[in-house]
C-alpha cells in the first residue's frame, strides 16, 4: 500500500545510469509515489514506470539554469513531499527550492582525483554545502570521516541479485564490471597480459564499462599493442546481458588504486559480485578489506606483481563450493533489502 508522500529525486546523471539511486527510486516506488528529474547525457531512455523529466542544456551553466527552471515549475505543479539530492557541487543553491518541503542529501562519493589540492577544496565544499541539509545519507562511516560530516545516516551500498544460473564453460573467467576512467585498469590489463602469457592457464578476463570514450579506446589500443587475445572488451550492458557474462564468471574483480580517496571509498563492484554469490579479487582499500575475507575473496595490492600473485590464487583456489553461501551472506546489501530496511524507515522517520 502506497504512503501519500510523493518523493522527487534531483540528479545531475541521467536517470538509470548512477546505479544507486535507480534502484532506490526504483524499490521505493511501491510505497511513495516517486518523480525524477536529471540530465539527459545521450544515453538510451529507461523507462521503468517512474515520472521522469530530463534537462538538457548547450553548456554547463545552461543545463544547470535549465535545471534550476525545471525544479522550480515541477514544484509549483505538483504536490511534492521530500526533495531528494543526489550531492552535486552547488546542490545548496538549489536547496532554496525546498520552501519548507523535507530535504534529504545524499553523498555517494567523495571528491576524486589525483590533485591533492582539488580534493582538499571539492571536499571542504562538499562539508559547508551538506550543513545546509538536516537529514543527510552517506554510504559509509569512513567515508563521512575522511569528509568530516557528522549527524549523517548510514545507508550502505548494494547490488541486484540476477539470480545466477551458472553455465557450463571450459574456460576460467575473470570479470571486471564498472567505471574505466582514473581507475588504473590499464595496469590490470598490462599485469593479466603478462599472467596469461606465462601461464598455460586457459584464462579470460571479461571488461564491460564504457568503451566508448577516450579512455575505453586507449584501454582496446593498450590490449591491442600487447596482443593478448584472452580480453574481451563489451561496453555498457543492460542486466539481462550482464546476466549472461556473470554466469560464466568465476571470479569478479574489484580493482581501484589504493589511494587516500579511493580508500574510503566504498566499491560499488564489489557488493554486486558478493550479492550474486561471486568471489572477489579487490585491492585492499580500507572499505574493501572490511568486506573481503578468506572465504569470500583474495585482497592484493595496486601493482602488476601483485595482480599476478592475485590472478594465479584465484585459479588454484576457486571457491568452488561457496557461492551459494556467498551469496546468502549478503542477502541483507541487495538493493531491495537495502530500501526496505534502511531507506524506508529513514524516509518515514522524516519531520
Amino acid at each position: 500500500m502506497k504512503n501519500n508522500k510523493h518523493i522527487l529525486f534531483i540528479n545531475t546523471k541521467q536517470y538509470g545510469y548512477h546505479m544507486d539511486s535507480y534502484y532506490y527510486s526504483y524499490y521505493l516506488r511501491d510505497k511513495f509515489t516517486i518523480s525524477y528529474i536529471s540530465f539527459y547525457q545521450n544515453h538510451k531512455l529507461i523507462n521503468s514506470g517512474i515520472n521522469c523529466i530530463y534537462v538538457k542544456g548547450s553548456s554547463n551553466f545552461h543545463k544547470y539554469f535549465n535545471l534550476f527552471k525545471t525544479i522550480v515549475l515541477f514544484l509549483k505543479n505538483s504536490e511534492i513531499s521530500i526533495i531528494y539530492f543526489i550531492y552535486f557541487k552547488g546542490v545548496s543553491l538549489y536547496r532554496i527550492l525546498a520552501y519548507g518541503r523535507n530535504t534529504i542529501l545524499d553523498i555517494r562519493s567523495g571528491y576524486i582525483s589525483y590533485n591533492p589540492v582539488k580534493n582538499y577544496f571539492f571536499n571542504f565544499l562538499l562539508l559547508l554545502e551538506a550543513q545546509l541539509f538536516r537529514d543527510r545519507i552517506i554510504i559509509s562511516e569512513s567515508l563521512a570521516r575522511h569528509i568530516g560530516i557528522k549527524n549523517v545516516v548510514i545507508i550502505g551500498l548494494g547490488g541486484i541479485n540476477l539470480n545466477i544460473k551458472k553455465r557450463e564453460h571450459s574456460s576460467f573467467n575473470f570479470t571486471y564490471v564498472g567505471v574505466l576512467n582514473n581507475r588504473g585498469i590499464d595496469i590490470l590489463i598490462r599485469a593479466f597480459c603478462k599472467y596469461a602469457r606465462n601461464s598455460s592457464n586457459d584464462i579470460k578476463l571479461h571488461i564491460v564499462g564504457d568503451i566508448f570514450t577516450k579512455t575505453g579506446y586507449e584501454l582496446i589500443r593498450l590490449k591491442n599493442y600487447l596482443s593478448c587475445d584472452r580480453i574481451l572488451f563489451y561496453g555498457y550492458l543492460a542486466n539481462k546481458d550482464l546476466k549472461r557474462v556473470l554466469e560464466i564468471t568465476d571470479f569478479s574483480i574489484s580493482y581501484v588504486p589504493i589511494t587516500p580517496f579511493y580508500n574510503y571509498q566504498p566499491v560499488t563492484k564489489t557488493y554486486e559480485a558478493l550479492v550474486n554469490g561471486i568471489p572477489v579479487l579487490a585491492t585492499s582499500t580500507y572499505e574493501n578489506c572490511r568486506i573481503i575475507g578468506k572465504k569470500n575473496g583474495i585482497l592484493i595490492l595496486d601493482c602488476e606483481n601483485e595482480i599476478e600473485r592475485g590472478l594465479d590464487l584465484a585459479y588454484n583456489k576457486l571457491h568452488r563450493n561457496e557461492i551459494e553461501i556467498i551469496e546468502q551472506s549478503y542477502r541483507e546489501y541487495e538493493w531491495e533489502n537495502i530500501v526496505k530496511n534502511r531507506l524506508v524507515p529513514f524516509i518515514n522517520n522524516l519531520k
